[in-house]
C-alpha cells in the first residue's frame, strides 16, 4: 500500500471531500419552534484537498506523489 501525500507540501493531510446541498422544509412545532425536515439532498462536487497548504490536486497528481509505506 502507498501513502498519499500532497504533491506540493508533501503533507499526509490530504482528504477527499464531497460538497452537497440539503433542502429542508420548515414545519412549526406545538411550542412555536421550527423543525427542519430534510426534503432533498444532492451532491454536486467531489475533490481532494490538502489541509496543510490548501492545494486541490487532481487524482493523477496524487498517484504520482504516493510514497511506499514501510511496516
Amino acid at each position: 500500500m502507498k501513502q498519499i501525500v500532497c504533491p506540493i507540501c508533501r503533507s499526509e493531510r490530504v482528504f477527499h471531500y464531497t460538497d452537497v446541498y440539503v433542502v429542508r422544509k420548515p414545519v412549526l412545532q406545538e411550542d412555536g419552534s421550527f423543525e427542519l425536515l430534510e426534503f432533498e439532498t444532492e451532491e454536486y462536487q467531489e475533490f481532494f484537498k490538502c489541509r496543510e497548504c490548501g492545494v486541490m490536486p487532481w487524482e493523477k497528481e496524487l498517484r504520482a506523489s504516493a510514497i511506499e509505506v514501510s511496516d
